[in-house]
């Protein structure tokens, strides 16, 4: 599964000449969830309508938190796009009296663009299933939940 991950990316890209290129879209965004670093910000860069990337940096109560990925779209634009989603970076936030820590690690997802009627604008939602590292495992008994819930207002440019 993870190697098509990687792999599809490389054939969505091949089939870029289908995609005008006056057609890349720069989109920023703000709103909560591992791929906003936390409470903070995300770019997206989408050079085709069936692929993007994206990075987010924000504020995750431990410290600041950074995510990278990718972004596979299955119906472009149409009202609601879903995607498949995978990004490398913070996916837990420790934040006791005596420890502030980030884990990093790959988290994989499901997401949903609603677009509004302006068609400029739109809420990004994402439910993401966080594969927490060795090192957390080891010093957490699970306190935090198996899946990470983002939700996030963006702008195209």
């Amino acid at each position: 599964m993870l190697i098509l991950f990687c792999l599809l990316p490389i054939w969505l890209v091949a089939q870029h000449s289908m995609y005008n290129d006056n057609d890349t879209k720069v989109e920023l965004g703000v709103g909560a969830g591992l791929d906003y670093g936390g409470i903070g910000v995300r770019f997206t860069g989408t050079p085709s309508p069936y692929f993007g990337f994206f990075g987010g940096l924000g504020f995750a109560f431990a410290g600041v938190g950074f995510n990278g990925g990718l972004n596979l779209v299955v119906n472009p634009g149409s009202r609601v796009e879903g995607y498949l989603t995978g990004m490398y970076g913070y996916n837990a936030a420790v934040k006791y009296t005596d420890e502030d820590k980030l884990y990093y690690g790959p988290t994989f997802g499901l997401g949903a663009k609603i677009n509004l009627n302006n068609a400029v604008n739109y809420i990004n939602v994402e439910v993401l299933a966080p594969i927490r590292n060795q090192e957390y495992k080891d010093r957490h008994d699970d306190d935090l939940p198996p899946v990470a819930i983002s939700l996030g207002f963006h702008w195209k440019f």
